[in-house]
């Protein structure tokens, strides 16, 4: 399924929702604004909007939607990094073999967990 179809399937889904009929030219603004985004992005900032308390209760403008997509690019990115800060200190960790007084704190801990 192309971006373009899968973003008027999100707004047919929203349509229903609220009840709402959309002109060709209100689409035309709408994927103005929202078709560079990645597809499963705008599906999740649909579902948000919908889920959400205050905001949810009317028909999403542009920039609600951009929001809620805003934040899990970022959240993602944030993951991202995290991910790859963790993959380097392990890289880092494989290349330095334990010292004396490391060995010896994991041997105690290890004791200590017999017990």
């Amino acid at each position: 399924m192309t971006n373009q179809n899968r973003f008027k399937q999100a707004m047919a889904g929203l349509a229903a929702v609220y009840q709402n009929v959309l002109q060709s030219e209100q689409m035309a603004m709408y994927w103005d604004a929202l078709g560079r985004f990645n597809p499963d992005h705008l599906d999740k900032a649909v579902k948000l909007h919908i889920a959400d308390p205050v905001d949810g209760k009317w028909f999403p403008k542009p920039a609600h939607l951009i929001g809620h997509i805003n934040e899990m690019m970022a959240a993602e990115k944030r993951r991202g990094a995290i991910a790859h800060d963790e993959v380097k200190r392990l890289e880092r960790a494989e290349r330095q073999p334990a010292t004396e007084e490391q060995k010896a704190r994991i041997k105690k801990m290890l004791e200590e967990l017999k017990k």
